[in-house]
């Protein structure tokens, strides 16, 4: 029988001097890794009754999580910075499982985004990451 696990435990981090030092992200909620797909080539011919491709180089992905916004925090301030200085930075992810598996990739930080502000809930945001290197 296959395993079974949750998201609660994964921790997203990142390196912005594009190294291996880590630094989680704090308070972290969602997440929606980057999906990985490839562009089809067609090598279809006249005489072919169904279309016939090859596969292509991976697509561009993106990356967003959602995180309670904690102004004071010096690795969430750091994302902004991140932002302003278009700077490509080393992303992973590590899940929970047994091993724990992880995913990492360079990218940089096309958005920073305030969630809006409603009575009685955390203050959010959404930061989105272009993925500009393969996932290893």
């Amino acid at each position: 029988m296959a395993s079974k696990y949750i998201g609660l435990g994964t921790v997203i981090s990142v390196d912005a001097a594009g190294g291996s030092v880590f630094a989680t992200i704090d308070l972290c909620v969602t997440g929606t890794p980057p999906k990985r797909e490839r562009d089809l080539v067609d090598f279809t011919t006249l005489d072919a009754t169904l279309q016939v491709h090859e596969p292509g180089i991976e697509k561009h992905s993106e990356y967003s999580f959602d995180h309670v916004w904690d102004p004071d925090d010096t690795n969430q301030t750091a994302l902004y910075t991140l932002f302003g200085s278009k700077v490509k930075a080393n992303w992973k992810i590590t899940y929970t499982d047994a091993t724990p598996a992880t995913w990492t990739f360079l990218g940089f930080v096309s958005g920073v985004e305030v969630q809006p502000v409603e009575y009685n809930k955390p203050l959010m945001r959404r930061i989105t990451v272009q993925r500009t290197g393969a996932i290893t």
